[in-house]
């Protein structure tokens, strides 16, 4: 019996930390917006990049950002752009904040899993997915060790 309840316990945890990906939501549309601050706050919208409501491109960005590895802010972010991501469901919006290196993979997170210092690792396809050819390019800062 306490196994299956330690069973149900975790089941609800992974549940819980997948929550904030919109995964059974009915996505309409996903909006990117491109910030200025360097420490995105909810109050900041940011200047808009591009709508998206293409359906397959939709997919194909949420099969992506699904993929995301969970992380914490441990390590330090290298210069990146930075976005604010609007998933635009029909019940619901979910506002998530993305750090992209280019040359490097990204970090995504929602304001609640920041402020837990967690998020997700994001890999190149989603941002070519979410970004396509209005991906800004690589910050002049970004130094990568050889």
């Amino acid at each position: 019996m306490r196994i299956l309840l330690l069973g149900l316990f975790i089941v609800v945890l992974i549940g819980c930390a997948k929550s904030e990906f919109p995964v059974d939501m009915n996505v309409q549309s996903i909006k990117v917006y491109v910030l200025d601050d360097k420490v995105p706050n909810k109050d900041q919208v940011g200047t808009l990049l591009t709508a998206i409501q293409n359906a397959k491109q939709i997919e194909k960005i949420l099969t992506a950002m699904n993929a995301s590895i969970p992380s914490t802010f441990d390590e330090a972010i290298p210069p990146s752009n930075h976005y604010r991501i609007e998933v635009i469901g029909t019940k619901r919006t979910i506002v998530y904040y993305y750090q992209d290196p280019v040359a490097l993979k990204g970090t995504m997170y929602t304001e609640k899993s920041g402020a837990q210092e967690k998020g997700w690792i994001t890999s190149k396809a989603f941002a070519t997915a979410l970004l396509g050819d209005a991906r800004l390019p690589q910050k002049d800062d970004l130094v990568l060790a050889k």
